[in-house]
């Protein structure tokens, strides 16, 4: 019998800009460790949802109402009581400072 003492949540957090993996390299990670996935970019998705709107539509909305952006921050913060979780995020590294932080780079002309 094998007994796994943990002394800190296991939450990881991946960041980078847009298009350097992500989203793709925390949904494996979490498969291969058997956690769940979160993201932000979700998040945002799921609002537009709610309010009946394209993600266009509300990336023009959130230019002018910080409410989106807190509502996306206030969900990133939850996560906080969660373990066991890979969140792909540009920020969520500051809004879950326990996690383990992965940031990958890549080169923009790749990226494109």
């Amino acid at each position: 019998m094998m007994i796994y003492i943990m002394t800190k949540k296991a939450i990881i957090t991946i960041g980078g800009k847009p298009g350097s993996g992500k989203s793709t390299t925390a949904k494996a990670l979490a498969k291969v460790l058997g956690y769940e996935h979160y993201s932000t970019g979700h998040f945002f998705r799921q609002i537009a949802i709610d309010r009946g709107l394209t993600v266009t539509e509300l990336n023009i909305e959130a230019e002018k109402d910080p409410s989106i952006d807190n509502e996306i921050d206030t969900k990133a913060k939850a996560l906080n009581d969660k373990s066991m979780i890979v969140v792909d995020s540009r920020l969520a590294f500051h809004f879950v400072p326990e996690s383990f932080k992965v940031y990958l780079r890549i080169n923009p002309e790749d990226a494109a």
